[in-house]
């Protein structure tokens, strides 16, 4: 195994999996927008994203994307731009 690498990939959300031919691949439906519900979501969100509406942004996502938890950090702009800066993952 090389640096990095995984053991497994975990790409399933949700918890009502079924099984298939291969013992170890599982499968599961997931909840989907219909395509005007979508549009209509994602405009919605561009605009709050616009605007830097957190609140709105975060309704957004709570509406739209099942199990949606906030993290507890929160993101801003920085100081002096409208452009989101991503907050440092550095070890101090």
């Amino acid at each position: 195994m090389r640096p990095g690498e995984k053991l497994y990939e975990e790409l399933l959300i949700g918890e009502d999996t079924t099984g298939t031919d291969h013992p170890r691949i599982f499968k599961t439906s997931e909840p989907v927008l219909a395509y005007e519900e979508l549009i209509a979501a994602l405009e919605r969100f561009e605009k709050a994203i616009a605007n830097n509406d957190l609140t709105e942004v975060q309704e957004m996502l709570h509406a739209t994307v099942e199990g949606y938890a906030p993290g507890s950090a929160t993101a801003a702009a920085a100081p002096g731009t409208d452009e989101w800066q991503p907050q440092s993952q550095t070890l101090h």
